[in-house]
């Protein structure tokens, strides 16, 4: 029987503490709370956002200059390859003539 009772006394004590709490959270106080609470987030996502709009600038501006990094790699290469067939044409057209001096 006492058990019964402690379980009656458990969903008695939730109800009040239900009762006291909606009470608080519907108070002028608490609504200005809440208001404040939410003024304060709607500032912190501006100032997150501004962050964000320059942190995103400045990848693009990284990004722009990877590219020219690239751009001026692949030129040099390019260049390096040139030069070297030259080279082996050259090589090679003077083992020629040595042959036909021969």
């Amino acid at each position: 029987m006492s058990l019964c009772i402690n379980k009656v006394l458990y969903v008695a004590a939730g109800a009040l503490g239900a009762t006291v709490g909606a009470r608080l959270v519907s108070g002028p106080k608490a609504k200005r709370a809440y208001a404040e609470a939410t003024a304060l987030v709607l500032r912190e996502k501006e100032h997150l956002m501004s962050a964000v709009t320059n942190i995103k600038a400045d990848c693009g501006d990284i990004y722009a200059d990877a590219l020219e990094i690239n751009k001026a790699y692949a030129e040099a290469e390019a260049a390096k390859q040139i030069e070297d067939a030259a080279e082996d044409i050259e090589d090679s057209s003077a083992g020629d003539d040595r042959e036909a001096e021969a």
